[in-house]
């Protein structure tokens, strides 16, 4: 929007890049055809001086001050035309600095007449002919001027939305860049306390797996799944799977139990302790069938892993071999049996006599 704005308000701008020279040649036409032209360098006349009798301090006077102040237009002039080349393409209206530079130097040019006429040559003609110029470069730049002043003044009301955003953003940045410094001060603590978390955490399973491996009972761990995930050296010897082969298998092709009588499946603990989410243990007269072929005689327990929300997130078994005291409870009840059905007196009697 405000580009149309700017776009339609600066017409007139355009027509005046037109006129403007049109006038400018049209009075010089005009100059010409009159024949003001041809007389500007006519000298027939008295100098300036002669109304001034001649008097220094009057004529050191206009001296001084008409040099100073055509210095000056020509050193303003000068001026906005280095800014115009300079910046040009940057700078709206740009055309208006170079008409208002053409009548300040027409004007410096007055002063300078003002100061040739006064002293050295009565050159009228020529002060009168630019003195015309000035008049049109005046009355050009004063009718150009006006129709500038919306499209100045939207331009203007642009520049200061543009430097409220400017500042603006540059508040918000500033606001950012706090936030994200501040972000990245909690960064690095959260990364140095997860760092730290880390270790610790791989420290305790480091001692963990160490404790288990080294327990004297055979300890084997299972995810949710019941898939096995860890066994230590005594239940690798017990079931004879090594770790690496067990794992990912499910835990009833690895821990293989049956019932010592029956030679039925004995229900698999990790069930068990699915559906009591407790700790299980084994049925009495439970056999392990191990991968080999060999048959041990095995008590055991199931626990749950737990995590914090009391979710199943796997489970530890633990069992041991107790061949040796299944075969020395056969062998007192064996005995026992023979005592009680023999006809003879029977005596027994301690180390200790």
């Amino acid at each position: 929007m405000t580009s149309g704005v700017l776009i339609r308000e600066t017409l007139p701008s355009r027509f005046a890049k037109v006129w403007i020279p049109g006038l400018f040649l049209t009075t010089l036409a005009l100059l010409w055809g009159t024949g003001a032209l041809g007389r500007s360098f006519t000298s027939s006349y008295l100098l300036h001086g002669f109304c001034y009798l001649w008097n220094p301090r009057l004529l050191w006077t206009h001296l001084v001050s008409d040099a100073l102040i055509a210095l000056a237009y020509f050193v303003i002039s000068t001026t906005l035309a280095v800014l115009v080349l300079k910046a040009r393409g940057d700078i709206p209206f740009s055309w208006m600095f170079l008409a208002f530079g053409a009548f300040i130097v027409a004007c410096g040019m007055t002063h300078v007449l003002e100061i040739v006429t006064t002293l050295w040559s009565p050159l009228y003609w020529l002060a009168a002919n630019v003195k015309v110029v000035t008049a049109v470069a005046s009355i050009a730049t004063a009718v150009a001027l006006p129709p500038l002043i919306p499209a100045i003044l939207t331009t203007l009301r642009s520049a200061r939305v543009s430097e409220e955003r400017r500042v603006e953003l540059e508040r918000t940045q500033a606001v950012l860049q706090g936030e994200l410094a501040a972000q990245g001060a909690t960064l690095e603590e959260l990364v140095r306390d997860v760092a730290a978390r880390s270790r610790e955490l791989a420290d305790s399973r480091q001692r963990l797996y160490i404790t288990l491996k080294s327990i004297g009972d055979a300890v084997m761990t299972t995810d949710a799944d019941g898939c096995v995930s860890f066994m230590n050296d005594v239940a690798e010897q017990l079931t004879g799977w090594p770790l690496a082969d067990a794992v990912g298998h499910d835990l009833a092709e690895v821990f293989h139990i049956v019932n010592e009588h029956t030679r039925e499946p004995v229900e698999n603990p990790v069930e068990k302790v699915r559906r009591t989410k407790s700790i299980v243990g084994l049925a009495n007269h439970t056999v392990l069938l191990a991968r080999d072929g060999r048959e041990i005689s095995i008590d055991d327990s199931g626990a749950p892993i737990l995590d914090n929300e009391g979710a199943l997130t796997g489970i530890i078994l633990t069992f041991r071999d107790i061949s040796d005291r299944r075969q020395a409870e056969e062998a007192r009840i064996l005995l026992a049996a023979i005592v009680d059905s023999s006809d003879d007196a029977i005596v027994s009697r301690n180390l200790d006599g």
